[in-house]
């Protein structure tokens, strides 16, 4: 029988918010602006619709990324921690290294939580700009995180 540990389970659950996370920062799409030039209401269709990406440091997303950049790092050293603790023996047992792992879990998802509550808490705002690839990205990243974060109480608990 094939068993899977608590350690295989929060590097793949952190690599992969941190790769969502990546792809987030590196797609200019974070938020697209709309230029709407006509609506048919009968159709329920537009009739022609102008969607350009943003760049990459629009000051709407600057502060996005760098909290989301915060994020990561926190992630990534929550990763480096966890290879620490699957690679040295004495460290697999250390409660203090499992501690360390979970606070800087929780920093990581506390820190993409509120990256993610700056955005507009609705679909489209009202000047014209809807979330992008980059906000969805973003939103897995950060719940990855809150997964490894939820791995590591059980862990925790079940010491």
């Amino acid at each position: 029988m094939v068993t899977i540990s608590f350690h295989q389970v929060a590097i793949v659950t952190l690599s992969s918010a941190i790769i969502c996370g990546l792809i987030s920062l590196f797609t200019a799409d974070f938020f697209i602006k709309f230029d709407v030039v006509g609506f048919n209401f009968i159709k329920h269709k537009i009739g022609y619709c102008n969607a350009t990406p943003m760049g990459l440091f629009d000051s709407s997303a600057t502060a996005i990324k760098v909290l989301l950049i915060g994020g990561l790092s926190c992630a990534g050293c929550c990763l480096l921690l966890e290879f620490i603790s699957v690679t040295v023996h004495s460290a697999r047992e250390n409660a203090s290294l499992k501690a360390l792992c979970m606070i800087v879990c929780f920093a990581g998802s506390v820190t993409l939580v509120t990256a993610l509550a700056l955005a507009k808490p609705s679909s489209v705002r009202p000047d014209g700009v809807a979330r992008g690839y980059s906000f969805l990205m973003a939103a897995v990243s950060c719940v990855f995180t809150i997964e490894s974060l939820v791995f590591y109480v059980i862990q925790w608990r079940c010491q």
